[in-house]
């Protein structure tokens, strides 16, 4: 589900104003609820690094916004 999750990250949609989105979060969201585990919560972790395309420290964010929630 994270390899999913690293390319369904590739295609992005506009949205009104120039900004963009994506719904990548939805297979690392279901594979947490599928398979509740540390290694999943790392997994997803590592995928969310490879897509990462924002400055370091936004980066560094939101993989450690994932890992929070994945681990709460």
């Amino acid at each position: 589900m994270a390899l999913v999750g690293v390319v369904s990250a590739r295609f992005s949609y506009n949205v009104r104003g120039g900004q963009t989105g994506n719904v990548s979060f939805i297979p690392n969201l279901t594979a947490i609820v599928l398979y509740p585990s540390w290694a999943t919560v790392a997994i997803v972790g590592a995928s969310i690094l490879l897509i990462g395309k924002r400055s370091t420290l936004k980066l560094l964010f939101n993989v450690s916004q994932y890992l929070l929630s994945g681990a709460v």
